[in-house]
């Protein structure tokens, strides 16, 4: 039988031989194929271009060929950006709503009996004629002449029904059930792209995972130390594979098997190693080219240079469009900003292009609807760059300006609005900026956009970028205001400082606003006497009240607080209140009882409620868990402080510590030490380090957790304990101070075998618990050598901002 020509190997890689990896492949099918009731995960580490990938599709088309009636295989690769990562789990549901068979360019695989069980549970039963009559609408549309085919494209392949209760994650929950009686197959690729927010919605997820789980996690190693994630699921094996570049003797295999009618495979092999460096992605296209080059007669190009230079001009427009400006974009998008470019490309144009840019296999056309394009390859991006004249890149940069002001001053579609914002933002200079009142527009909204999402830790990025920087005398006050309180609830308090001072010395229309942050930042960083000077240059406000609240409380100046607090209460019983009135009430969770507390933290949660704060109910609803954990109602405080975490997770906020170390005094409760140390590690994971006092109360936690959980109790134990004393004595927090003093005192007693009674600080300690308060410490009894001491565990309730 004639081989085919070497050519329609490349054709997708679908028709690429496996030639190597092979020993490796056969490692990571027998470790995923055992007969153990128990989970497995399989990690696959390398640089990019070492076939990582391309080990991991060709793992799931074997598997897909062997797996169980009812199995699902479900491949996802995490774009680069934080909004397309963020919506891989839109991509999931996607995924399980159509059977599927799997190849090396689709490996994931679904069942017509998994897609109907999904379909079931996201939809109930209306899913089934809703995807008939979209499919029979779509079929439809085809019919129509010229341009049918064309729409037909371009519409999802199902129809999209949303989950009803609009919650992304229950397509992995789902995932997650169904491994308890069936085979499920879940790759992640990229890993290094995942947001944290995602990546902590998955964790929480895999935690619900049976034992036919098989998880494999891709991640691409750059320079830098590795993300290295592991998720916890429970009872898990584990396997990791590091992959480097091919050899010479690899890439000469590969070239034989990929080229089998030429007898100078040895010289090609030679030649493609030395362009390549081993990196497979380098390799595979240099095949590509001299296979449709040598059947063309042409000559042999042996890189990505030789095909870009050779592209028509308007394609390395395109191309360099896309690398040097607003790469990430749907088909749609490029097509509008180019036809608004001095380039006047027709949409039909962009497309017929952008298809063969991705034939030629340096972009890539990927999401739900096949319609956002991206550079194929690193390289790619780094070849043009290289090739491309620095006075054409500044040409190009501005027609991207002006292309992105155009498009967004005449409506931008809605799913676009913010990724255009953004790309607008990366590049526009701040000259640009003050000379054309539209642009600055553009900022001001986007800046909205970003508060109104409540996404402070991207909104405080944009602030510190030097576009922003140089035109805050520009900003209006809102902008300036929402741009502030990013930068305070993503405690970067320093670099606040800055920024006030900044806005001060200007002389402008911000100077009391700047004054009334910089007072907030100095709050947070301990500094309360500055706080207090700052703040009587602020004119009287609610919001200059709250800061007061504030500091009061940590200076212990608990009745006065408790005052403006029922103050507070009272004014908004018959009005509503405003942020600052509720900040208020939730922060003042522990100077009332628990009644009182419960009352008046319920209230502040209605507050935010009604305001639209997401941020502010996830806070109340933490201190609520902190309130029903010392009323001794231990599951409805679980409850709470879940559903905080939930929501600090959907928000990317690292806030989300402050649950996690209250889940972790939970744990320690029931005497699960390992889950309590887990979870208090993960808190102090995503816990900003600008946070002093909650810096010593990680250090503090990790003494007692360690303490409970040993038999003998050291001197080293002892004399780190004393180095969070001078830690806790910093922040001025007297209760935290007075606490931490207790338990060093106590551990030092304990190791000589003393009595903790005689211990001078156990009267104020004492008068702490049986305050009838709130308490926002647990305390767990232990036998220490011959002395039983109560091991204090802080906790973390929400009180700054």
């Amino acid at each position: 039988m004639t081989p085919p020509p070497a050519v329609s190997r490349f054709s997708s890689e679908s028709t690429w031989p496996f030639s190597l990896r092979t020993a490796e492949l056969a490692v990571c099918r027998d470790f995923l194929a055992t007969q153990k009731s128990e989970p497995r995960i399989l990690r696959v580490f390398g640089a990019s271009g070492t076939g990582k990938s391309f080990l991991v599709r060709e793992l799931m088309v074997q598997t897909a060929a062997t797996h169980r009636k009812g199995g699902v295989g479900v491949y996802i690769d995490v774009p680069p950006g934080e909004l397309e990562a963020s919506a891989i789990l839109d991509k999931l549901d996607s995924l399980l709503s159509m059977p599927s068979r799997t190849s090396r360019d689709a490996p994931s695989f679904v069942s017509r009996k998994a897609a109907r069980a999904w379909s079931s549970a996201k939809s109930g039963r209306s899913a089934k004629r809703v995807s008939y009559l979209y499919g029979a609408c779509r079929e439809l549309v085809a019919q129509i002449p010229l341009v049918g085919p064309f729409i037909k494209a371009l519409l999802p392949e199902s129809a999209p029904v949303k989950m009803a209760i609009g919650d992304d994650s229950v397509s992995l929950r789902f995932l997650m059930k169904r491994s308890k009686s069936n085979e499920v197959f879940l790759a992640i690729d990229n890993i290094q792209f995942l947001p944290f927010a995602t990546r902590e919605t998955l964790t929480a997820a895999f935690g619900d995972a049976g034992p036919h789980l098989r998880l494999l996690l891709v991640e691409r190693v750059y320079d830098q130390p590795r993300v290295d994630w592991l998720p916890n699921v429970p009872h898990a094996e584990v396997m990791d594979v590091d992959l480097e570049d091919a050899t010479l003797d690899e890439v000469t295999i590969l070239v034989r098997d990929a080229l089998p009618q030429e007898d100078d495979f040895k010289d090609i092999a030679a030649t493609v190693f030395r362009r390549s460096h081993g990196n497979l992605k380098s390799v595979w296209f240099q095949l590509q080219l001299i296979a449709s080059r040598r059947e063309d007669q042409g000559a042999l190009p042996t890189s990505y240079e030789d095909v870009i230079l050779t592209l028509p001009a308007l394609d390395q427009a395109v191309l360099r469009f896309i690398v040097f400006t607003v790469g990430g974009l749907t088909i749609a998008s490029l097509a509008s900003l180019l036809h608004a470019s001095d380039f006047r490309v027709q949409p039909d144009v962009v497309t017929g292009t952008i298809t063969d840019l991705a034939a030629l296999g340096l972009l890539v056309v990927n999401s739900d609807n096949a319609d956002r394009v991206r550079v194929e390859h690193e390289l790619v991006a780094q070849v043009v760059s290289e090739t491309t004249p620095e006075d054409e890149k500044l040409e190009l940069r501005t027609q991207a300006v002006a292309a992105l002001n155009a498009v967004l001053s005449s409506g931008a579609t809605p799913s676009e609005e913010a990724v255009l914002y953004d790309r607008l933002l990366g590049i526009v200079t701040e000259v640009e900026l003050t000379q054309n009142p539209a642009l600055l527009s553009h900022v001001v909204k986007f800046v909205q956009i970003q508060s109104d999402r409540e996404r402070y830790g991207y909104l405080s990025s944009i602030f510190r970028d030097s576009v922003c920087w140089d035109v805050l005398n520009e900003l209006p006050e809102t902008t300036i205001r929402s741009m502030l309180d990013s930068v305070q609830k993503s405690a970067l308090f320093d670099f606040g400082l800055l920024a006030t001072t900044r806005l001060r010395r200007s002389g402008g229309l911000h100077t009391a606003l700047a004054s009334l942050y910089e007072a907030k930042y100095l709050v947070q960083l301990f500094r309360y006497d500055d706080a207090e000077s700052t703040l009587a240059r602020v004119p009287d406000s609610k919001e200059k009240r709250a800061v007061s609240f504030n500091i009061m409380l940590n200076l212990a100046h608990d009745e006065e607080a408790a005052n403006i607090a029922t103050k507070v209460y009272e004014e908004i019983t018959d009005s509503s209140g405003t942020e600052h009135d509720y900040l208020i009430l939730r922060n003042s969770v522990h100077l009332f009882g628990p009644a009182d507390a419960r009352t008046l933290v319920e209230t502040s949660v209605v507050g935010f409620e009604s305001l639209g704060r997401r941020f502010g109910v996830a806070s109340a609803l933490n201190n609520l868990g902190v309130i029903e954990l010392s009323d001794g109602a231990i599951a409805t405080a679980r409850d709470r402080f879940t559903a905080s975490r939930q929501q600090f997770d959907d928000l990317g906020s690292t806030e989300v510590y402050q649950p996690l170390v209250n889940l972790s005094a939970i744990e320690l409760l029931d005497g699960n030490t390992q889950r309590a140390e887990r979870l208090l590690s993960a808190a102090r994971d995503v816990a900003p380090r600008s946070l002093l006092q909650d810096n010593a109360m990680f250090r503090m936690n990790a003494i007692a957790l360690e303490v409970f959980g040993s038999v003998d109790l050291r001197q080293s134990v002892v004399d780190d304990m004393r180095k969070v004393v001078i830690e806790a004595r910093q922040t001025r927090d007297i209760r935290f101070a007075d606490v931490a003093a207790w338990f060093a005192d106590c551990l030092q007693v304990a190791l000589v075998g003393g009595d903790v009674a005689a211990n001078p600080a156990s009267q104020r300690v004492a008068e702490i618990r049986n305050s009838g308060r709130v308490a926002i410490e647990v305390f767990i009894p232990k036998k220490v050598g011959t002395t039983r001491i109560d091991i204090p565990f802080v906790l973390s309730p929400q009180w700054r901002y």
